[in-house]
């Protein structure tokens, strides 16, 4: 994720405070969109660039996963994959529901400048094919969820600091499914290693590798 980019991630991208709920039972005649408002302003400017880095990351992720369901000759590589572009969604649609509650912009700058680095990332992407994107693509997901934990674990740092647990506690689930992605794609970048080095079809050995 270019974490991020993904960084990461750049939606796991989430800045939205939990202040809402208590500012609308403390202040009579004050609305619901007066409570957001009030809570984007409160909201710190490093958490809302990192919830727009974290939506950057998941469309980033996203894109990439249908490619490689296109482009990948194994197997393994195509399911991988189609999970991952599967997580990304739920997660970027979770980000998306946390960031209108509190009147949380995503498609800021931070995210415009994400954005940018991920169109790059995809150029050199169409360059590839069979056990060369494999490889290519293995490798770049390894590097993207490394880069998108530390991202949204320093966020979620910030958020509990900060007191914003709705934020923290969406930043640390997004965190705990980052590190399931980054394990299996260590494990897949093995695996395909052995295949190109020994010469084999990714698509024709892949099945037996667990």
């Amino acid at each position: 994720m270019k974490i991020v980019r993904f960084g990461i991630a750049a939606g796991a991208a989430a800045a939205l405070g939990l202040a809402a709920p208590a500012l609308a039972d403390d202040q009579t005649g004050t609305g619901s969109s007066t409570s957001a408002s009030t809570s984007a302003k409160e909201m710190p400017k490093e958490l809302q660039e990192a919830a727009q880095k974290l939506h950057a990351a998941n469309q980033d992720e996203i894109e990439m996963a249908k490619h490689a369901q296109q482009m990948a000759q194994s197997p393994q590589v195509k399911k991988y994959a189609r999970m991952l572009g599967q997580d990304h969604q739920k997660n970027d649609r979770e980000l998306e529901t946390l960031a209108r509650k509190m009147g949380v912009e995503l498609n800021g700058e931070a995210f415009q400048d994400e954005q940018k680095k991920s169109r790059d990332a995809m150029q050199g992407m169409q360059s590839k094919q069979g056990a060369e994107f494999d490889k290519w693509y293995v490798k770049e997901m390894v590097e993207d969820h490394e880069k998108d934990i530390e991202a949204v674990k320093d966020a979620a740092k910030k958020a509990h600091e900060e007191k914003q647990t709705q934020l923290a506690s969406f930043l640390d689930r997004t965190r705990t499914r980052l590190e399931a992605h980054l394990h299996r794609a260590k494990q897949l970048e093995k695996t395909v290693d052995r295949q190109v080095k020994s010469g084999g079809s990714s698509s024709g050995t892949g099945s037996g590798e667990k």
